[in-house]
């Protein structure tokens, strides 16, 4: 879908809870920190549906940050990405949480960038808490069959849990 809208444009747009008629001076700054801030600055005048898919959530998380969110939720933000993109993804929201002091809400389902770049996982199952602690507590083989009915190994990587789906149970 080539949507007719530029990259600052759409950026733009998260500012207009705070524009009377037309965007200010103030405006404009903010959305250029924030294309500079996320990387975004040389993509400023391309249409969005010309974006790659990492590209375009990059640009959906500027319009966010646009609206100078206190806390940010966010549902699966490296969904159908490549690991590449996934990777600076994940960055950006660290950078953001370290920078700006946002508080970041993820629902993810993928385990090894949960267990990467969470501080806390709570884990549902129909609704209900599973568990909720540091992801070390949590990312265990017993939790992920217990959730999701997979045979699993967990182990541990410079730190962090990493899942590995084991080749033994039915296929």
């Amino acid at each position: 879908m080539n949507l007719p809208v530029t990259v600052f444009d759409m950026v733009m747009m998260g500012r207009r809870p705070y524009q009377r008629w037309t965007a200010g001076r103030k405006d404009y700054r903010k959305v250029w920190d924030i294309l500079e801030l996320i990387h975004l600055e040389e993509l400023a005048p391309q249409y969005v549906g010309e974006l790659s898919g990492g590209e375009q959530q990059k640009v959906s998380i500027a319009c966010a940050l646009a609206q100078e969110p206190e806390i940010l939720l966010m549902d699966e933000p490296t969904n159908n990405l490549d690991i590449n993109h996934q990777l600076e993804v994940m960055k950006i929201i660290d950078k953001l949480i370290l920078t700006k002091g946002l508080t970041v809400i993820t629902a993810i389902h993928d385990l090894n960038i949960a267990a990467r770049f969470s501080s806390t996982v709570l884990m549902l199952k129909k609704g209900h808490v599973i568990q909720c602690s540091c992801p070390k507590n949590i990312i265990t083989a017993a939790n992920i069959k217990l959730l999701y009915n997979a045979d699993t190994e967990v182990i541990s990587y410079r730190g962090f849990p990493c899942v590995i789906p084991s080749k033994k149970g039915r296929y």
